[in-house]
């Protein structure tokens, strides 16, 4: 995949990306995202990325049909729908793909370009990560809170200024219309994008 790098901090600048942060446990991450997914697959092919970093590779979560598995990193591709798995829902809610990428902080980088490489220059991705904003610029990048749990992870924390929009989730809605998020020529936008929690 061809990706333009900001020549001033080295990140990825992806436009036909949409990425899903949280500030903990319980926030809808993987709801919103397959609401996402359904609204748009229809009239376009979408993929699904969960990225996860770990300190060590024996915290990786083993399981089959990887596809890449190198020092540092793992990339498995989901082939199911019938399990309760973050990437089967994603798949079922009708992405054309989704690939689960697990690296240690440090090979994050690395085993993300070794995912891209198995998608094309107008891929439309919506993506599950805290962890990938660090390097990846995405259209919109949503961070998620649970309104039954005000307090925040550290590392959500730090994300939380580069959010285009903070959505709290009860356990059942979001508020957010979710009309406002918008796919046009394979770029992600957001209406009212900038107002934060």
């Amino acid at each position: 995949m061809i990706m333009s790098l900001n020549d001033y901090n080295n990140i990825i600048s992806l436009a036909g990306t949409l990425m899903i942060g949280s500030t903990g446990k319980n926030t809808g991450k993987t709801t919103l995202a397959c609401k996402i997914i359904k609204n748009f697959c229809n009239q376009n092919k979408i993929f699904g990325i969960k990225a996860t970093t770990f300190k060590t590779e024996r915290e990786f979560h083993h399981i089959d049909n990887h596809i890449s598995s190198k020092e540092g990193f793992h990339i498995f591709e989901e082939n199911s729908i019938d399990s309760a798995k973050d990437t089967a829902r994603m798949l079922a809610a009708g992405a054309v793909k989704v690939f689960w990428l697990q690296a240690k902080k440090e090979n994050l980088k690395k085993g993300f370009n070794a995912l891209m490489q198995k998608l094309n220059q107008d891929s439309i991705i919506v993506c599950e990560s805290n962890s990938l904003r660090s390097i990846v610029k995405p259209g919109v990048f949503i961070m998620l809170g649970n309104k039954n749990n005000p307090d925040h992870k550290a590392s959500a924390e730090a994300l939380l200024h580069l959010a285009d929009k903070f959505i709290v989730f009860d356990g059942e809605n979001f508020d957010i219309d979710l009309k406002k998020i918008k796919l046009v020529n394979g770029k992600w936008s957001l209406a009212d994008a900038g107002q934060q929690h």
